[in-house]
């Protein structure tokens, strides 16, 4: 078989690379430079006003001034929420270390709310600088120079790969891409460069992701097969690398399960969050390559080891499937079919690709465009430029994942996205590449191409074509960020709040209030019993009102959802209050903003 560690880089990898690193060095500044002038106004209003991003920001914020105040690390209760029946959250303490470690220092010179503002203002832009130079810093040992400078600009200009990056954007999404693209870099050191070292950071960093959030599952499978591909391919020569994946991945996702699980809760399986079955995924997995890696090999024997590798790997599959079959429903398997048919459907990110085409077809092509084509791009210099830089067989493989991740759930995207930004590059390196060895005449055609590869890697443009299509119509949910618009219902006494879901985490972080219904999957009563009112007549909310001792009701005029609500029965609550016609059991509060709020006045 043939030796991929051995193989030839591309002619732009075997330029020197102490002389590339002041074209790294001047692309990274170009792009923060380009990106700081974007993103100061949205910085100065996160810093000033506190704006965050969207609500799962909002409920990151909550859930961090928890911990900070006292509540444990592992007892994720979201105690204002829907109480006394909380629900646990299924989000994981570790991307808020940095946050807290922001905001605890600060504390000493500034008052909490300042050093809070800062911390979520500061803190998406350091993790956004550092992905962004990774992003460039891989992207230099596939590509020549001036196309290093083209990839700064493509990715400085655009959001689809930096939206996750904005201040106030301090959920784990942007976490999550940050470790992807490292786990790419590190996975294909320890594959094509045979680095144990790179072996055990990639192990390391699968675990970080998995015990974060269960969304980068199939990215880290991805990679984990892409090591025993290794084992089956090369034999012995690949043995210290997946023997050193394997081992980390074993250890470091044992040890975070036990430090950000709760030992009570360590036996009781989940879907949605790293417990036993997807610890047994991990260790299973891990114990499998290191297993394998300890098996003698032999020269040209790849078909049995490829049989051994696809056993055991189906035994570990198997018993998982027959073990917790209820995993392969997802995370909203048992949703409420209420809180389905009547939220569930408006999160963008939970839909399939399919469903985005039909309904918002300008909404596809913004975030769709960029990765499939850079999908297409990859797969084009992976046949051409695999042997002699066989890390991009790696990146097409897991650009091919993401996609398929994106299928399923729009989620997926960003990560495609990033991942398909190679390819981009690779079509405006050969471009470059062109226009360079032709005569001035001759180059035309290339320097045209370049330019627009360049535009068309842009989502801007595509945002128009699908708004030709078919134009959407949606709320500015942005009018339902800021805190100051929360500020009457704040000073109100505190008491239980009936809100739209999306609504309920921006009032727990602006006021001292609990609320019944929050977009999250798990609080499946709450949920119910606020989609049910606010969509039902006044009477019927009423007693849903009196029953679950709610003192407030209220909602936001740029709540995407309102439409929703108001259109499923013929006379819902939601649709009055919007037309500011309220029942008369409901007593205004001051208007503010898009805010409107209302407190209960029934006997």
């Amino acid at each position: 078989m043939t030796n991929l560690a051995a193989s030839a880089p591309l002619k732009s990898d075997q330029t020197d690379r102490l002389g590339a690193f002041p074209v790294l060095a001047a692309a990274w500044l170009l792009a923060l430079g380009l990106i700081a002038l974007q993103i100061a106004p949205l910085a100065m209003a996160t810093f000033q006003r506190g704006i965050l991003f969207d609500n799962d920001d909002a409920m990151r914020l909550v859930q961090l001034r928890e911990w900070l105040g006292g509540q444990g690390w592992t007892d994720l209760t979201q105690h204002r929420v829907d109480p006394p029946d909380s629900p646990v959250a299924h989000w994981s303490r570790i991307v808020e270390l940095p946050l807290a470690g922001i905001i605890l220092p600060l504390r000493a010179v500034a008052t909490p709310l300042e050093a809070e503002r800062i911390a979520i203002t500061v803190w998406p832009c350091i993790l956004m600088a550092g992905f962004v130079l990774g992003l460039l810093a891989m992207a230099r040992r596939l590509v020549a120079p001036p196309a290093l400078i083209a990839g700064a600009l493509i990715v400085a200009l655009n959001p689809v790969l930096l939206f996750q990056f904005l201040p106030g954007r301090i959920d784990h999404h942007g976490a999550q891409m940050a470790l992807a693209l490292a786990l790419v870099a590190l996975a294909g050191r320890g594959l094509f460069r045979r680095s144990a070292a790179a072996g055990i950071a990639a192990g390391a960093v699968s675990a970080v992701m998995l015990a974060i959030g269960l969304e980068t599952l199939p990215l880290v499978g991805a990679v984990a097969a892409a090591f025993g591909t290794a084992w089956i391919v090369e034999g012995a020569s690949a043995r210290r690398s997946v023997a050193a994946f394997g081992t980390s991945l074993v250890v470091a996702t044992l040890c975070a399960f036990m430090l950000t699980v709760p030992p009570g809760r360590w036996s009781l399986p989940t879907v949605d969050s790293l417990s036993l079955p997807w610890l047994w995924l991990a260790v299973g997995g891990g114990v499998v390559l290191v297993g394998l890696s300890c098996l003698p090999t032999a020269p040209g024997r790849w078909r049995q080891r490829a049989a051994l590798a696809f056993s055991a790997a189906a035994l570990v599959c198997g018993v998982f499937v027959i073990a917790w079959p209820e995993c392969l429903r997802g995370p909203y398997g048992n949703l409420d079919p209420l809180a389905r048919s009547l939220w569930l459907v408006g999160v963008g990110e939970a839909q399939p690709l399919p469903a985005l085409v039909l309904r918002n077809p300008s909404q596809f092509l913004f975030f769709l465009a960029f990765p499939l084509i850079g999908w297409l791009a990859l797969g084009v210099a992976a046949i051409r430029e695999g042997r002699r830089e066989p890390r991009l067989f790696l990146v097409f493989a897991l650009s091919t994942v993401a996609l398929g991740v994106t299928l399923q759930q729009m989620r997926g995207a960003p990560f495609a996205s990033m991942l398909g930004l190679f390819g981009w590059l690779y079509m405006i390196d050969r471009a470059l590449q062109a226009v360079g060895t032709r005569p001035a005449g001759s180059a035309i055609l290339p320097a045209v191409l370049t330019v627009g590869a360049c535009a068309l890697a842009l989502p801007y443009g595509w945002n128009e074509a699908g708004a030709a299509i078919i134009a959407p119509s949606s709320h500015a949910q942005a009018s339902c960020g800021d805190p100051a618009d929360m500020a009457a219902l704040a000073a109100e006494p505190r008491g239980l709040v009936l809100a739209p879901l999306r609504l309920g985490p921006r009032i727990l972080v602006a006021t001292p209030h609990d609320i019944l219904a929050a977009p999250y999957h798990r609080n499946n009563r709450g949920n119910h019993v606020a989609l049910a009112a606010l969509s039902g007549s006044p009477a019927e909310a009423l007693a849903a009102v009196r029953e679950n001792k709610v003192r407030y009701v209220a909602i936001c005029l740029g709540d995407a959802d309102l439409d929703r609500l108001g259109s499923a029965t013929s006379d819902p609550l939601v649709r009055r209050l919007a037309a500011n016609d309220p029942p008369d059991w409901l007593q205004p509060i001051r208007q503010v903003g898009a805010i409107r709020a209302w407190r209960v006045v029934t006997p």
